[in-house]
């Protein structure tokens, strides 16, 4: 997986290149990103998932990582460019509630200072297999 980033204000655009965003991909990179980005203080973040096909449930704790961290920065942190099967998997897993998704890079941007993405985005979370009841895991509040 590739990242390429762009900064526009404190507002950073990092889109993922290579289709995949699984166990398989290494994340290294995209952690490295996001963990200079919000060293230096608050900042928002947008994951820019246009060429992502694929999502399993590793990519999808990464994604729980990336929020709390850029939370933890005092920063926003949301989605754009999510394709229909995907924003179906994370509406599965309960994530459309937490991340802010938005249709295109520039929407995101724009309301990343709004009341909108700030109500979407209520704090830190955490995964727990016990609480769902398959044992497969979801998403809850950080307790």
């Amino acid at each position: 997986m590739r990242v390429k980033a762009e900064k526009a204000g404190s507002t950073t655009v990092l889109r993922l290149e290579g289709g995949r965003f699984t166990v398989e991909e290494d994340t290294h990179e995209l952690h490295e990103r996001v963990w200079t980005i919000t060293r230096s203080g608050p900042c928002n973040v947008v994951l820019d998932l246009a060429d992502v096909r694929l999502l399993d449930s590793c990519g999808i704790g990464q994604l729980v990582q990336l929020h709390n961290r850029v939370c933890e920065s005092g920063g926003l942190f949301s989605l754009a460019n999510v394709e229909h099967r995907l924003k179906l998997l994370l509406q599965m897993v309960g994530l459309l509630t937490v991340f802010p998704v938005f249709d295109s890079r520039e929407e995101a941007m724009t309301a990343c200072w709004s009341a909108r993405a700030r109500a979407c985005t209520p704090g830190l979370l955490r995964l727990d297999p016990s609480m769902h009841p398959s044992g497969q895991g979801t998403v809850g509040p950080l307790a």
